[in-house]
């Protein structure tokens, strides 16, 4: 279990209890908390702790069961509610619905994230991982000659032929490392990878936008 199991577990579902994630990735629920609390400074996740129907007064429910994490970046004010169904915890815990429930995207905005124009050379590639390492956004923006070409589904990949939103990285890293003989792009997609970023592909832009 790394940061991006996290995020795309939560990506895929919304929200979730501590302790379905726990349950999901077979871990302890201490281990789950540490590495959302990742995501939670990046204003990438946020925390609630759930109102049992029957009233302040239950203390029926696993303490885990009732501390719900979703994903995005608020929640809608008016507290739509759900119930869950999964038997194994509390069964009268209500869900805050996210506000992207409807699946719209909002357009994105790279233009304050730092840009490095690609070069085959150790100084490009160790300012790239000094970007990564600290965990900043990234746009990588390559020559016209470089083939942006790979496999969109496989890679995770969201969006349209242009424009690619919320790829894996270290998929998309390997296929362009393949297709464009540059092993050094290996190295870069697996960091971005243990950093919890994903990728988006502006394909007529040239360029890879590294984000969280």
């Amino acid at each position: 279990m790394i940061l991006s199991d996290i995020r795309h577990y939560l990506e895929a579902r919304g929200q979730a209890t501590l302790a379905d994630i726990a349950l999901h990735f077979d871990a302890a629920p201490d281990a789950v908390r540490g590495m959302l609390e990742v995501w939670i400074r990046k204003g990438r996740v946020h925390r609630q702790m759930a109102t049992a129907s029957c009233g302040s007064s239950c203390h029926q429910c696993d303490p885990a069961a009732t501390e719900i994490y979703l994903w995005g970046p608020g929640v809608d004010a008016t507290q739509v509610t759900e119930k869950t169904e999964n038997p194994s915890y509390c069964t009268h815990v209500a869900f805050a619905r996210p506000i992207n429930s409807t699946g719209e995207r909002p357009m994105r905005d790279y233009g304050n994230i730092p840009k490095i124009d690609w070069q085959d050379d150790k100084p490009t590639q160790v300012r790239i991982k000094a970007q990564l390492l600290h965990e900043e956004p990234l746009v990588l923006r390559f020559p016209a000659e470089f083939e942006l070409d790979f496999d969109a589904q496989a890679c995770g990949c969201e969006g349209g032929s242009d424009m690619l939103l919320d790829c894996q990285p270290q998929a998309v890293f390997a296929a362009l490392a393949k297709t464009n003989n540059l092993p050094a792009l290996v190295e870069i997609g697996e960091q971005a990878r243990e950093a919890g970023q994903v990728v988006d592909v502006d394909r007529s832009g040239q360029r890879l936008i590294i984000h969280d």
